[in-house]
């Protein structure tokens, strides 16, 4: 995917933070052929921008950056201490037995195979990892669900889900039934800001085609 066929939609802009929307298929961070999401950006804007929350390649969705390094240590402290949130919204193809829970795991992530495992012991490279979930509609078999992880990390969620029977649609890598595209997506980012810590929350929806028969639910999932 090229830089010129990509149209920027900018969802937040206070001279310190970004939010804008990440197409499927492109990296978070700069690339070395100028078409990583943080290049076409600054490329939009007319000015640098430092990722904050990296999502993976294959996510759609609402994604941070930063103007400066001072409000990118500030956001990545805000993660950190629980001050700042990323809800997503999945489609699975084995709804779960429970309305809503918290999955919690082990999870190993391995960077020369760039996948992620849950394991049953710590041991270096593991971290803990929590993930929140609730149903929000159903159709044909299929479940949206909207997730909080603890942390993003690569694959983290995929991962998860996977291992708890509940693999995304879309995601062959994980066990995932064939689809168009991978079914999550980040949909809703709630932040400080750096003037003065007030609350900021930016919103998207995902639309059509994997999401189509859920278009009646999308809206909830960030509600």
């Amino acid at each position: 995917m090229s830089e010129r066929n990509i149209n920027v939609e900018i969802l937040f802009d206070d001279g310190d933070i970004i939010a804008a929307v990440k197409p499927s298929g492109i990296e978070t961070r700069r690339m070395p052929n100028g078409g990583g999401m943080a290049d076409i950006l600054a490329g939009a804007v007319g000015g640098g921008v430092i990722p904050v929350e990296r999502l993976d390649r294959e996510i759609a969705g609402v994604a941070i950056f930063a103007r400066t390094e001072l409000s990118r240590e500030f956001l990545a402290d805000a993660f950190a201490a629980g001050r700042a949130f990323m809800t997503f919204a999945a489609v699975v193809s084995s709804p779960p037995a429970q309305k809503s829970g918290v999955l919690r795991d082990l999870v190993y992530h391995d960077a020369r195979r760039n996948k992620s495992y849950v394991v049953k012991c710590m041991r270096r490279g593991v971290r803990d990892a929590e993930l929140s979930y609730r149903v929000v509609g159903d159709a044909g078999g299929r479940a949206l669900l909207a997730l909080e992880p603890s942390v993003c990390r690569p694959h983290l969620m995929r991962a998860q889900l996977a291992s708890h029977s509940m693999p995304v649609l879309g995601d062959r890598r994980y066990g995932g039934a064939q689809a168009e595209c991978i079914a999550l997506a980040s949909v809703e980012v709630r932040m400080p800001n750096l003037a003065d810590g007030g609350p900021i929350c930016v919103k998207w929806t995902p639309s059509g085609g994997i999401w189509q028969d859920f278009c009646d639910f999308t809206r909830l999932v960030v509600m």
